[in-house]
């Protein structure tokens, strides 16, 4: 696996309805952009990320699912935390262990969190939940789901 795949095909799955979050969208974007970035960095070329973006029990769901170099278990409670990189992230890309920190504390300021799996068929799986306008961050609002729409793009650096 190179440094950073310089090909990945994204597949797209929207919520039909819009979803107007509760929080800082510059800062909330820049989240989203580390998740792909991230991706992408440590996807094989020509690679498959998933992204979707749905509504839950009044938080926006935005999940991204690579089929990258995943996330071992040991290390799984840590990539939170400042300065971390599993060892196998250090082989394959530099950087210095502040994005998923910095993501994980933008969405905690503003009622969300951010949750990473193992991907069963290899890859990792980040999911980001913020509230949407309306609800509160204690007593989260019942769900209204749309239908969704998919959508196929490629990313080629």
């Amino acid at each position: 696996m190179s440094s950073s795949a310089s090909h990945v095909r994204f597949a797209l799955t929207m919520s039909e309805s819009p979803l107007l979050l509760d929080g800082a969208v510059r800062r909330t974007g820049r989240v989203v952009e580390n998740l792909l970035t991230n991706a992408v960095k440590y996807s094989p070329d020509g690679g498959p990320v998933e992204v979707s973006v749905a509504e839950d029990g009044g938080f926006a769901v935005v999940v991204v699912a690579d089929c990258g170099i995943g996330i071992p278990s040991a290390g799984r409670d840590r990539i939170f935390e400042l300065g971390y990189r599993t060892d196998d992230a250090a082989a394959v890309a530099s950087g210095l262990g502040l994005g998923l920190y910095i993501a994980s504390a933008i969405l905690r300021r503003h009622g969300g969190r951010l949750d990473a799996t193992e991907r069963a068929s290899g890859g990792s799986v980040f999911t980001l939940r913020l509230p949407l306008v309306g609800t509160t961050r204690a007593t989260v609002a019942g769900s209204n789901k749309g239908q969704s729409q998919r959508s196929s793009y490629e990313y080629a650096s």
